[in-house]
Formats: structure tokens, C-alpha cells, sequence
């Protein structure tokens, strides 16, 4: 978005931008700016004969002032980089989106939001993540939402929702991605400390932090399995 800027110098009314990519994380970012860039954009992706280009001037005037929030939707996506919401792709965030009312529209565009803390908001948010799984069933909490997958359709380990405290780490991570993107249009931002939303910092790299809690179970289950390891 910054690279954009100063063709955004010239007159609004004169200049047309037409954005190739075939990420749709960079449509939906066109979409949050055409209102401040305020000139003609179009979004070309695809390849071949399927190649097309897409009006975001358009899209963008049919979206509501909540659904606007669509830039903390593809940061919630990036939930599904969590290794218990990974079988999840961007279709399954969408249709939740769409289906979604507007507290949960709401507390997404909250998500960006780093003066709000994550846990006031992570129960609304726990509710997209049940839609994302479930559309149709009214399951309103992880804790449900896992036991409706192993009792219902007999998902096991990895397969499984995530843990409520395993999701808020992946949540802070959401957010530091969404305070990113928001301001990708300003030449300078106030950077974040990433230890802060959701990682941890071992000998100069980065990793997720993957639960809230110091243990994902009891010491004697873990020397459990770590004994069955080293039987195979």
C-alpha cells in the first residue's frame, strides 16, 4: 500500500490502478483502501484464460461499515495457520463472515484494535471459530465445539478445535497482523513487540506461542507418551 502512495499524489479523479496478485490477503487490503485512496482500482488475478479482473470500487460500496472490518477477517484467517485450525481453509473464514451478525462483525474489527485487550473479546471470537467449523449447528464455545468433534464426528488429536487457551495466543498473533496491515498505507508506524502477541523468542527466531497454559497436559500423561515413543 505504501508503494501506492505517491501515484496517489496526482489527481484522484485521474488515476486508475489495476493491482496484480493471486493472494486474496492483497484484495481484501484493497478493499479497505479504496475509500482513502479514493481513485479507480481494479484487482487482476488468475492466470491464462482464467485471468480476470475484479472492480474493488465496486465490491467495496456494496460492503457495510461493519463488513468493512473484512481486513480483520483475513487476519482471523491467519488463524488457520495454527496447527489446531489448519484443516481450515479461507472459504470455510468467509462463509463464517458472511454469516456472521454484527457483534461478531464488531468485536473482528476490534481485533486491530491494541488498546483493547484480546481477552475481552476472545468469547465473540470464539464464536467465529464454531461457525468456521459448524455453520449450521448453534455451538457457541470451543469447549463444545470439541466435544461435538469427537462425539459427532469422531476427530481425534490434530483433527480437534482448538483449546480456549491455545486460541488467545493465536488471536494476539490475529492482531499484531491486523495493527500491521491497518496502517501499511503510514510511512512510519509504531512497531510492537512480538513477544507481546503471541511469540516467543529463542536464539533470535521467532515462534508461536502455542497455549496460554505452562503445560498442555500432566506431566505423568506427557512421560506417558514420551515412553511410548521410545518403545516405537
Amino acid at each position: 500500500m505504501l508503494h501506492m502512495l505517491p501515484i496517489m499524489l496526482k489527481k484522484k479523479e485521474e488515476t486508475s490502478i489495476t493491482v496484480c496478485s493471486p493472494d486474496t490477503d492483497v484484495f481484501i487490503l484493497l478493499l479497505k483502501y479504496s475509500e482513502i485512496f479514493g481513485c479507480q482500482m481494479q484487482f487482476q488475478t488468475g492466470t491464462g484464460a482464467k485471468k480476470r479482473n475484479v472492480d474493488i470500487n465496486k465490491i467495496g460500496q456494496q460492503l457495510t461499515y461493519l463488513q468493512k472490518g473484512f481486513t480483520r477477517v483475513s487476519c482471523a484467517i491467519r488463524l488457520r495457520c495454527h496447527r489446531r485450525v489448519c484443516k481450515k481453509g479461507k472459504l470455510k473464514f468467509f462463509k463464517a463472515f458472511q454469516a456472521a451478525d454484527d457483534q461478531i462483525l464488531a468485536f473482528l474489527i476490534d481485533l486491530g484494535n491494541t488498546e483493547i485487550e484480546v481477552e475481552k473479546i476472545s468469547n465473540q471470537l470464539e464464536k467465529f471459530i464454531c461457525m468456521v467449523y459448524n455453520l449450521k449447528a448453534n455451538i457457541m464455545t470451543l469447549a463444545e465445539l470439541r466435544w461435538w468433534g469427537f462425539s459427532k464426528q469422531q476427530l481425534e488429536s490434530e483433527q480437534l478445535p482448538p483449546t480456549q487457551s491455545s486460541l488467545l495466543p493465536a488471536l494476539r498473533r490475529a492482531r499484531l497482523q491486523a495493527y500491521i496491515w491497518v496502517n501499511a498505507h503510514k510511512k512510519t508506524q509504531v512497531e510492537l513487540e512480538p513477544t507481546e502477541y503471541g511469540w516467543r523468542k529463542e536464539e533470535n527466531v521467532f515462534l508461536p506461542v502455542l497455549s496460554d497454559l505452562p503445560n498442555v497436559a500432566p506431566n505423568e500423561i506427557l512421560n506417558l507418551i514420551l515412553m511410548c515413543l521410545q518403545k516405537k
